[in-house]
């Protein structure tokens, strides 16, 4: 991806901090779907999640996917966490 020059007449860039946080349970067995979500290779595009913190492939890893997509940078964050019933 090249970077594209503004045009002289453009409106001066504008800085948005948006954060959302979005939770998903998966109803499976963490042997089953850990390999599936911690190896994105065959089935997320774009920016790959690197380790960040935490014992790797364990409760308590993090790991964070940076990316610039049309000049806007953005940061996705990914906590494994095991539900507590």
């Amino acid at each position: 991806m090249s970077a594209r020059i503004a045009p002289a007449t453009a409106a001066p860039a504008r800085i948005v901090d948006l954060v959302t946080h979005d939770s998903v349970e998966i109803p499976a067995e963490s042997a089953v779907i850990g390999p599936f979500l911690l190896d994105t290779d065959s089935w997320k595009q774009g920016a790959k999640p690197v380790r960040e913190s935490g014992e790797p492939n364990a409760a308590g890893e993090v790991r964070v996917a940076r990316g610039v997509v049309d000049g806007v940078e953005y940061m996705l964050t990914v906590d494994a966490e095991v539900p507590v019933r």
